[in-house]
């Protein structure tokens, strides 16, 4: 599994809090058994990123026995932005392509430890309520699973 803390970490020291950017949202570890819905109440600041471990499988499954797996990763990134200046929602919509940019720029190509470059998967909404702009956006990564031999 990626280790959460060093994307945290990555995104606080590139578009986080004290960095002179277009936006600074506060950067968020959750788990994946928390709902969104129950993260938005505890939203001190937006934007706010949540970044959550994702899938992980093994790539070349077609021979199990083979000594050497290619693991595929997968994290998400939880973007939640409010803006109520507006009342139909374009102002959280343009700081979100915001947000969204300053996400890709930090992580497309990075290269977590002992991983291959994250690649972009995907990005889909989450949902619209109390004009809070919830957006998730998916990256993946590769490593090598070696067997220890005994």
């Amino acid at each position: 599994m990626l280790d959460v803390a060093e994307i945290v970490e990555r995104l606080h020291l590139t578009i986080g809090p004290g960095v002179e950017a277009p936006i600074e949202p506060t950067v968020l570890r959750v788990s994946a058994s928390i709902l969104v819905e129950q993260a938005l109440d505890g939203v001190p600041v937006t934007p706010a990123l949540f970044v959550l471990p994702g899938i992980e499988g093994v790539e070349n499954a077609a021979d199990p026995w083979q000594p050497r797996h290619v693991v595929r990763e997968e994290l998400t990134i939880i973007a939640v932005v409010r803006n109520v200046s507006d009342p139909r929602g374009e102002a959280a919509a343009a700081d979100l392509l915001t947000v969204s940019e300053a996400i890709k720029a930090t992580l497309l190509g990075w290269r977590p430890t002992n991983r291959g470059p994250l690649v972009f998967v995907s990005a889909q909404p989450v949902g619209f309520d109390d004009q809070f702009l919830v957006w998730s956006e998916t990256f993946a990564t590769r490593r090598s699973l070696v067997p220890q031999q005994a």
